[in-house]
């Protein structure tokens, strides 16, 4: 019977860290990532040096693992049987093949949206190319995305034909090498592509990425100066105010009298500091000089890590008092329970002063991060300015797709 307690987490764990790690299955892969210009991007919705394309692709991989999983618990308990993470062929993807746009004269129709996330969808989750289920949620969860990243990339390819950019054949086959690993037939046929496709897709997203590098982050570098990276530096230092961190324990007496309380908090003071006991004898020793004594109690805290601010007013006073590894006298509090005086001494075990980064430090980072903001403001432009150029509107493509149009049909082939 299926186990969703087991299947869940597993499943969670597989599709959340799967696409982190090498396939075994493929020999030599490497993950696609490129840093140019200070700037990290991975490759999977190609082209764009920017983080908002990363960020888009993490969006769809949650979203992904997520309802894939609900959805193979909600086959799996409408038929009462085991859902099986299998390459058995029970399930069969039905494509609506039709246009959803039309960019230069140039149809984009869903088999091209498929085939995009065919390569995507291998990239990210090699293990479950086999999974038609699997597949088919992917499908239905990105198949928008990455439509308009195909409409975004037919303007920019358009763009690239008008400037006479060039790619040759050799960077691409190194890109395919760097992709599918050496034996290249045999995983494009895991992926569902052929050669063809596949090369063609790697010279558009290399002439993509060229095309952004020269109209977008070129642009972005110009924009940032060493001005920029000191105000930036100063707005640091405002948001990172310095904060301190207690490490402490607390030890408390109480008991219905309260001058006993008292002398025994002495006591153990004196034990602690004088004598240097170990923190974690005090109890016993309490009960050796309580004897038959059930009045009085004596209690350690566990190890508290606490920020300044989250520390209360009643303990910061006498916390920064303290040295690391020395105690405080014995303090008479009120506890906040009954109302009743609880003697308390406390172990400042360390100090650790938070301070914000110097500007050596942190002036790369900041200087990347203005970067990336300009280049998600300059790539905005660039592709309005292609839309407007090539006379695209957001409303042409919507009049192409039907509201309720489902591009995708997940069919069983089980025999009932």
């Amino acid at each position: 019977m299926f186990d969703k307690s087991k299947f869940i987490p597993n499943m969670i764990k597989k599709l959340a860290f799967g696409a982190a790690r090498k396939s075994p299955r493929i020999e030599n892969r490497k993950r696609p990532n490129i840093k140019q210009y200070g700037v990290v991007c991975d490759l999977s919705i190609p082209g764009v040096l920017a983080r908002s394309k990363c960020q888009l692709l993490n969006h769809v991989r949650y979203i992904f693992f997520s309802l894939f999983v609900l959805s193979c618990v909600g086959m799996a308990e409408a038929q009462q049987t085991p859902f099986m993470m299998d390459n058995e062929d029970s399930y069969e993807i039905i494509v609506n093949n039709r246009v959803l746009a039309n960019v230069n004269n140039k149809p984009i129709t869903v088999v091209d949206v498929m085939k995009k996330m065919d390569m995507i969808f291998y990239r990210e989750y090699p293990e479950y190319t086999s999974i038609k289920a699997a597949r088919f949620q992917f499908y239905m969860n990105s198949w928008k995305h990455v439509l308009q990243d195909l409409i975004d990339k037919d303007l920019v390819l358009a763009d690239a034909e008008e400037a006479k950019l060039t790619v040759n054949n050799g960077e691409v086959r190194q890109e395919m090498e760097h992709l599918f690993g050496p034996n290249i037939i045999a995983n494009l046929d895991k992926a569902g592509l052929t050669i063809d496709e596949a090369s063609k897709m790697v010279h558009n997203d290399i002439a993509m990425r060229r095309m952004f590098l020269y109209r977008v982050n070129s642009k972005a570098m110009r924009q940032v100066n060493p001005q920029d990276v000191r105000i930036a530096y100063e707005q640091y230092l405002k948001d990172h105010v310095r904060a301190d961190e207690w490490v402490y324990n607390v030890v408390s007496v109480r008991g219905s009298d309260e001058a006993k309380s008292s002398n025994l908090a002495k006591h153990l003071y004196k034990l602690l500091s004088e004598q240097q006991v170990p923190l974690e004898s005090v109890q016993q020793v309490a009960k050796e000089a309580l004897g038959d004594d059930l009045n009085t109690t004596v209690n350690i805290s566990s190890e508290f890590r606490h920020k300044e601010k989250d520390v209360s007013p009643a303990f910061k006073e006498i916390l920064i008092t303290l040295q690391p590894g020395t105690f405080s006298a014995p303090i008479a509090q009120k506890s906040r329970n009954d109302k009743s005086t609880v003697y308390r001494i406390f172990y400042l075990k360390d100090k650790v002063t938070d301070d914000p980064a110097s500007f050596q430090e942190i002036a790369a980072k900041l200087k990347e991060d203005l970067i990336q903001k300009a280049i998600d403001v300059e790539t905005q432009k660039y592709l309005d300015k292609l839309r407007q150029h090539f006379a695209i509107e957001k409303e042409q493509i919507e009049n192409y797709i039907p509201e309720d149009f489902q591009p995708f049909i997940l069919q069983s082939q089980r025999l009932n």
